[in-house]
């Protein structure tokens, strides 16, 4: 069909928009399986259980940070295919060692009877999704580096189907750690998916990787972990000062919000990395490629985050159980965030291109106290919502202002980004604050639903409009 053969040519949506829609297709089906998957569990699991499995994630994630020390950030800007290699076997040694390490000192600890994690029985569980974790981010950037886009994607599909398949035949057994061997089944099964295909089986020397980029887990690794810790690995602090069936709603939530960023934001960073390092290497022009990126972001976030802010409480408890509700309370507090850390979180990469790892270091310090403050904020104040409401105020702030700072990087002109973006923007503001305005004053559920669609299509039109004028060969 011409269609295809345009978009393998490039000619359709640009080469970077090929690379994005073999990645974010590949995401579409994975996401579809897992929100189905999550569906049924939301009725298998209580909502304890889902507390505990996010503890369980959240300390699987901040000790993957650790275990490949950042080192497979260098892998796109490695000057050659073997020391891009070299760097990838580096991160799954280091992967392997240290999961090891977690096991045994967990193990230790489970059968003396001082469980270091506050999830009893569920310690196997960390280095597990440790590894699979650690190596699943070595070996996507390796596959990124080498354009292969399609096993990435087809990786995404198995690790999905296999995780669901797990999580709820195990659910179904009335197994209370279902939700956690599936999904370290799936991380696995993600990593050895995209590793099989043979490109980690050749590199240069491991000593000279270590030395020549060793500024990676310098300067690198404690941004990354401060970004863990208050973004994405939250939960234990969640659960200690609001409780397990609380982190079990906030991680509930969250899991789901992140979708659209497994969807498109991580195609985007995946292709945008490597491609803006080439660049930069070469013309050390990427300017052009980072507005439309922005651009790009931004229109398509707005509506789809705008479903979530607008509805989410009412969508939670029709689709996944009255007992969800709450969890689509805080997910709604938590959609104008998640939708500006949707853009900002794939430009940094650019930021690392740049060498900016200094900066970065000292915003990630910034970010992390101002955001747990405000989430023990809520502590003080007696109250779980305020304190996942200044959490994530405080994090659209840092969103908003690191983007900024990364245009400014790229010698992008960000007043007019922010003209020709101005109409949607105002728009979606304008649709939250009726929304809100129509819950203040009581109005009947049908009425809260129909504001809140009518909101939703009012983001919607313009964004789509201008999506299509960012097209190659459309008029601007």
């Amino acid at each position: 069909m011409k269609i295809l053969r345009r978009l393998k040519d490039g000619s359709l949506l640009g080469v970077s928009g090929r690379d994005i829609t073999y990645l974010s297709s590949g995401a579409l089906i994975s996401q579809i399986v897992l929100v189905v998957g999550q569906i049924v569990t939301a009725r298998l699991y209580t909502p304890e259980e889902f507390g505990h499995f996010a503890v369980v994630l959240a300390w699987a994630n901040i000790l993957a940070v650790l275990a490949t020390l950042r080192y497979e950030t260098a892998i796109p800007l490695a000057a050659t295919d073997e020391e891009a290699g070299a760097l990838a076997r580096l991160c799954l040694i280091t992967s392997t060692v240290t999961s090891l390490v977690v096991m045994t000192l967990l193990w230790a600890s489970a059968t003396s009877g001082a469980e270091l994690i506050a999830t009893p029985g569920a310690w196997w569980g960390v280095p597990l999704l440790l590894w699979g974790t650690a190596a699943f981010a070595a070996v996507r950037m390796f596959a990124g580096r080498a354009g292969a886009f399609g096993r990435v994607g087809r990786a995404g599909v198995v690790a999905s189907v296999g995780q669901v398949g797990v999580q709820v035949g195990l659910g179904v057994a009335g197994v209370s750690s279902g939700l956690i061997a599936g999904q370290g089944v799936g991380r696995v099964l993600n990593a050895a998916w995209i590793g099989a295909g043979g490109a980690l089986r050749s590199g240069g020397s491991l000593r000279q990787v270590v030395t020549r980029w060793k500024r990676m887990p310098l300067l690198n690794t404690v941004p990354a972990l401060l970004n863990v810790i208050s973004v994405g690995a939250v939960a234990p602090l969640v659960a200690r000062w609001f409780g397990v069936a609380l982190a079990g709603q906030f991680g509930f939530a969250t899991r789901l919000l992140a979708a659209p960023a497994v969807l498109l934001g991580q195609a985007v960073s995946q292709v945008m990395f490597p491609r803006l390092a080439r660049l930069e290497r070469t013309s050390g022009e990427a300017g052009a490629q980072l507005r439309r990126a922005t651009e790009a972001l931004t229109l398509v976030s707005l509506p789809v985050f705008s479903v979530v802010w607008l509805l989410g409480p009412e969508a939670f408890a029709v689709v996944f159980g009255e007992q969800w509700r709450e969890a689509g309370l805080l997910a709604a507090i938590m959609a104008p965030w998640l939708a500006a850390n949707f853009v900002s979180s794939p430009l940094s990469t650019y930021a690392t291109v740049r060498d900016q790892l200094g900066r970065i270091l000292l915003i990630s310090v910034v970010e992390a106290t101002v955001r747990l403050a405000g989430l023990y904020a809520g502590v003080s104040a007696g109250s779980a919502i305020v304190g996942i409401a200044l959490y994530s105020l405080a994090g659209l702030g840092i969103c908003v202002a690191f983007t900024g700072w990364v245009l400014a990087l790229g010698g992008v002109g960000r007043r007019g980004l922010l003209r020709d973006l101005a109409v949607p923007l105002v728009i979606a503001a304008a649709a939250a604050a009726v929304s809100v305005g129509t819950r203040w004053a009581g109005a009947p559920t049908w009425v809260v639903v129909a504001v809140g669609v009518a909101g939703v299509l009012a983001v919607s039109v313009p964004c789509a409009r201008r999506v299509l004028r960012l097209l190659p060969g459309r008029s601007r």
